[in-house]
């Protein structure tokens, strides 16, 4: 499959986890807004929770472009890095939903900086997946590529 028919995909893939993610966004909003009505915890509580569990909606685009990508090369090289990929994006949101229980149980504070850290540490690890894929597959879509496009298209 040629670079162009992938990140053609590979796009409305994405349009699609975004109303994936809307919903779940919506559903999570409301949850929390429920918690707080009926007063199982406060509202800074419900606040915290919602932007900490956020980030588990990544997963739901991780998944579509994990398979999306495995069915792009069938190279077990290639295959081996799309998957790390996908467990490291898993880990983190293990971590951080972790780190959310923690806030929210205890009201600590403390750990409110822990989660910017892990988010970034991760970016730079996941870019420098995305450009190993591009060595073993020139025909690989990048994260740089899918904001070109999507710049130039809007």
């Amino acid at each position: 499959m040629s670079h162009d028919q992938r990140l053609r995909e590979i796009t409305k893939a994405r349009l699609l986890t975004n109303r994936i993610n809307v919903t779940l966004s919506l559903i999570l909003l409301l949850g929390g807004w429920m918690m707080w009505w009926f007063e199982e915890f406060s509202l800074i509580q419900v606040l915290l929770g919602i932007l900490l569990l956020i980030p588990s909606l990544l997963m739901v685009h991780m998944w579509r472009r994990t398979r999306m990508l495995l069915r792009f090369n069938e190279a077990m090289e290639y295959q081996r890095i799309v998957w790390s990929e996908f467990i490291l994006a898993l880990v983190v949101v293990c971590i951080l939903i972790g780190i959310a229980t923690t806030i929210i149980l205890t009201e600590s504070f403390s750990l409110s900086t822990v989660p910017l850290l892990v988010m970034f540490v991760t970016a730079l690890m996941s870019r420098h997946v995305d450009q190993r894929m591009k060595q073993i597959d020139p025909e690989h879509v990048t994260y740089a590529n899918l904001a070109r496009h999507k710049t130039k298209r809007s």
